[in-house]
């Protein structure tokens, strides 16, 4: 079988050389179809695919709640309403609540602070991802009983390394955080970022520490059952199911439910997995499926016109093939001669492919916004080449095996007398269907590919009534909370004021929501 094998790759070698044009036309068609493939599938392993970076990721559970008013669903949940599952819930090992939060970081009283995402968690947090602190410790539960009391913080590692150096004695020392002083009480481990798939935070603080910091949260959001700001997630108890976890939880809607009817009317809890978290009502992954969808069309052109190459030269090889098997080579081994033409053809272009993938992607994440979620994790790995490989061997296969068959099925006598004008026929109607095939797909994707920058044009699209040339808009995050509205006011009218006077400023202004 090996040397067998060797033989039709040399052969196969051989063949494609004499045909440099054929050979090059074929390669850059399926280089484009598996670049654009495997970059969409890396995009969508970093997006969606891929597990936390926790331990035992598949263990991982988030508890949403389910509510519909007018069609709206907002999946966070209150806290008092997570103590109730925490509580009722039997089918959890470890269940934490925690809520992102931007404010102004500072790493000393003298420097300026700048803005920083970071997490407000309940006291197993860490507990729940399966991790300890690298540094000193995590939060006490008794840090989280009272709102506002103890001001500690555990930074990210990237944080550490960052903004102190990798400090060992950065432990009891104070930073700021929208102009509260935070003891450092830990240092997290290196890549754990949390239970959310898509923020890297830089600190986290106890969860009775977030209406302080969290300038528009109201100072009882602990106490109130209306105010839906958590998010859930934990782990199963060992032995524990889904099935299990999903009746507990549903059982203590319906009884906060009818417990609470004017906080809980018609509110339901779910339990998923995270990567059904991640797929439902997600914006991400629906746009990471119609990039799939496109780049698959992509990848269908490229079949069918190597598929039509290879039908338009079948009548040229016909008496080739017709002269081997009347020379005693079996039907079989003409078979794998021509599939073994049509899978070298594949991984060469498939090569190809990976390598305009691995440029596509870091094109994309280089012209990628500042802070997009997740960027920085989209790359060409051994998964998204696991994945063009398994790519160009379908391909292969697929645009090899009908060729190959009606090459064997010829008349090897016939062939060499007088021709096949039925084979001859028959070819040209395959070439006629793949060449219809392959012009209706292009339509198909030239439309849909316009109707969606059409759409994310309208989407990101300055609203109607401005003039969107030399618009810059900007993001503030105050440094600390102010004791009355007028003095927020009177802030950012001050801030106001300076923007105007920064030559080069023709116009400014703050939306209503601000002052």
């Amino acid at each position: 079988m090996v040397p067998g094998l060797s033989q039709d790759l040399k052969h196969s070698a051989r063949t494609l050389l004499k045909n440099p044009g054929f050979t090059c036309v074929a390669i850059v068609s399926i280089a484009i179809g598996v670049g654009a493939n495997a970059a969409m599938f890396s995009m969508a392993d970093a997006l969606v695919l891929r597990p936390l970076p926790v331990p035992r990721p598949g263990e991982v559970i988030t508890v949403a709640a389910v509510p519909s008013v007018q069609g709206f669903r907002n999946p966070a949940m209150s806290y008092r309403d997570y103590i109730d599952v925490r509580n009722g819930a039997r089918a959890f090992d470890r269940l934490a609540a925690y809520e992102l939060l931007a404010v102004a970081f500072a790493p000393t009283r003298t420097e300026i602070a700048q803005r920083r995402v970071g997490v407000a968690a309940t006291e197993n947090l860490l507990d729940a991802g399966g991790v300890t602190p690298l540094l000193g410790r995590w939060f006490r539960a008794d840090e989280n009983d009272v709102v506002g009391r103890n001001p500690v913080v555990v930074l990210a590692y990237d944080t550490w390394t960052d903004q102190f150096g990798a400090d060992p004695t950065v432990i009891d020392r104070r930073v700021r955080l929208s102009g509260i002083d935070f003891t450092v009480i830990g240092v997290a481990p290196e890549g754990f970022s949390g239970l959310d798939s898509y923020i890297r935070p830089g600190f986290y603080v106890p969860l009775a520490m977030a209406p302080a910091l969290n300038l528009t949260a109201p100072a009882d959001a602990l106490d109130r059952r209306d105010v839906r700001w958590l998010r859930v997630k934990g782990r199963l108890k060992a032995g524990a199911t889904m099935a299990q976890a999903r009746e507990e939880v549903a059982t203590v809607a319906a009884a906060l439910e009818r417990q609470y009817p004017a906080s809980n009317r018609g509110l339901g809890f779910i339990a998923q997995t995270e990567l059904q978290s991640r797929t439902t009502d997600s914006t991400d992954t629906l746009l990471v499926t119609v990039l799939m969808t496109l780049s698959f069309a992509v990848l269908l052109v490229a079949c069918f016109n190597v598929a039509g190459l290879l039908a338009s030269r079948a009548p040229a090889r016909a008496r080739e093939l017709a002269l081997r098997l009347a020379m005693g080579a079996g039907r079989s081994r003409v078979i794998r001669q021509l599939l073994t033409e049509s899978l070298l053809i594949s991984v060469m272009g498939g090569v190809v492919g990976i390598a305009v993938a691995v440029m596509g992607v870091r094109a994309l994440v280089a012209l990628s916004p500042p802070g997009l979620p997740r960027a920085g994790a989209i790359a060409v790995d051994a998964t998204t080449f696991a994945f063009g490989l398994g790519l160009t061997t379908l391909i292969g296969l697929a645009f090899g095996i009908m060729p190959a068959l009606q090459a064997a099925g010829h008349d090897p006598q016939r062939e060499l007398q007088h021709g096949s004008p039925r084979a001859a026929g028959r070819h040209r109607r395959t070439r006629d269907v793949l060449v219809i095939a392959e012009v209706a797909i292009a339509l198909v994707l030239l439309v849909s590919s316009g109707l969606l920058l059409r759409s994310l044009e309208r989407l990101f699209a300055v609203p109607a009534g401005f003039d969107s040339a030399d618009l810059l808009t900007m993001q503030v995050t105050v440094g600390h909370r102010f004791e009355s509205n007028d003095a927020t006011h009177r802030f950012f009218d001050a801030a106001l004021q300076a923007v105007r006077r920064v030559p080069g400023v023709a116009a400014a202004a703050l939306p209503a929501s601000s002052r």
